[in-house]
């Protein structure tokens, strides 16, 4: 007796209808050869790597509607068809520009990280990355380094270096939101590691202001990072960008707001040019420790890459889609790094904006360049 028989045996009694939902993936198959039907389809009878076993066609809850839920409830969750969370699901993501042309198209199920990333695989990456980091804060402690810093440099790191703190942690939020809204689980799983990658930033960033705040006890550091934020001039276009792209809910919104405008001119201005200004200032441990977060940023780029050209492959409509969102966030985020001039024409040894407005514009064009846009 095959399992589907013995398996309608013992719970058709039970069930509110006669169709299961692993039926229609089974059909046609006298023989499963590994676990699960779906990658078989892809692969055939080869083996399988471990990302393709971890990472494959695992959420349920797709826009697929040959996903069980979808043929079933015509919702992603064994919810009402009317339960809010089902309503938001379906708004937001499946009727969401982007997601449903490809899935139209042939669905999003073999888009594939390339770096094949996997939970210890990203552990031993990152602990390794860890270990680089804590040994220059031991010697910036060795070295009593924080004790030769310039007054130029101690304000910097109390009026904009701490305000970091809540900069990543929007960007970790927005990650969240991205994969927990995914319409695939490889998909999920980039969003998931990248906002681990930024909970390591606002961590990392929280530490060094602490440390200051220990050799510095009446200088204020750490009390003011949420106040500069909040009311800073410098800081008022980035965090209206970031604020608004925060509640962007539909997932192409969400997507090319974050990926393609907000988060490359977050890398280049409060990375790569608040590591350089630091350096050129005195402190050049900042622009060993940011060089670290910089890894991070590069494996983002290739995942985000790979998503847009496999949407783009799949589907080469959704290119006029993205173009049409582009505009307003990239315009959005030169005028967040314009706004942070003060930061970077206030301190001894200058960086102009325009220099980095310039990379940041660069940068925009290397990204359409490798998505094909």
């Amino acid at each position: 007796m095959s399992w589907d028989e013995v398996y309608k045996r013992i719970f058709a009694k039970a069930s509110m209808t006669e169709k299961f939902f692993r039926d229609r993936e089974y059909a046609g198959y006298k023989r499963t050869w590994i676990t699960w039907p779906m990658l078989e389809r892809k692969i055939g009878r080869r083996r399988p790597s471990e990302y393709q076993v971890v990472s494959y066609a695992l959420s349920y809850w797709s826009p697929d509607p040959n996903s069980p839920t979808y043929r079933y409830l015509g919702a992603p969750f064994e919810l009402s068809p009317t339960h809010h969370i089902q309503k938001w699901y379906i708004y937001f993501r499946d009727k969401s520009p982007l997601v449903k042309a490809v899935v139209e198209a042939g669905g999003w199920h073999d888009y594939s990280d390339p770096h094949e990333i996997v939970y210890w695989k990203y552990n031993a990456m990152m602990d390794e990355e860890e270990t680089v980091v804590d040994g220059l804060l031991e010697q910036i402690v060795k070295t009593k380094h924080d004790t030769m810093l310039s007054e130029d440099m101690l304000k910097f790191y109390r009026d904009y270096y701490d305000p970091l703190r809540f900069i990543w942690h929007a960007l970790q939020m927005h990650c969240a939101y991205l994969g927990q809204m995914a319409p695939t689980s490889t998909v999920i799983n980039i969003f998931t590691f990248m906002a681990m990658d930024y909970l390591r930033r606002a961590q990392r960033v929280a530490q060094r202001i602490k440390m200051l705040d220990i050799v510095y006890p009446g200088y204020g550091f750490g009390a003011y990072g949420r106040q500069k934020w909040e009311e800073d001039p410098a800081y008022q276009p980035l965090r209206q960008a970031v604020e608004q792209m925060l509640v962007a809910y539909d997932y192409t919104e969400a997507l090319v707001s974050f990926a393609l405008a907000i988060k490359p001119a977050a890398d280049i201005a409060l990375l790569e040019y608040y590591g350089r200004l630091a350096d050129l200032n005195g402190d050049k441990y900042l622009y060993q420790i940011h060089l670290s977060f910089l890894k991070d940023s590069q494996r983002h780029q290739d995942q985000l890459v790979a998503l847009f050209k496999y949407a783009f492959e799949r589907a080469p409509s959704t290119k006029d889609i993205v173009r049409s969102q582009l505009g307003r966030w990239r315009n959005a985020a030169e005028a967040s790094v314009r706004g942070l001039r003060p930061v970077f024409e206030s301190m001894p040894v200058k960086i102009p904006v325009d220099e980095v407005v310039d990379s940041v514009k660069a940068k925009f064009r290397e990204l359409d360049s490798a998505i094909g846009l």
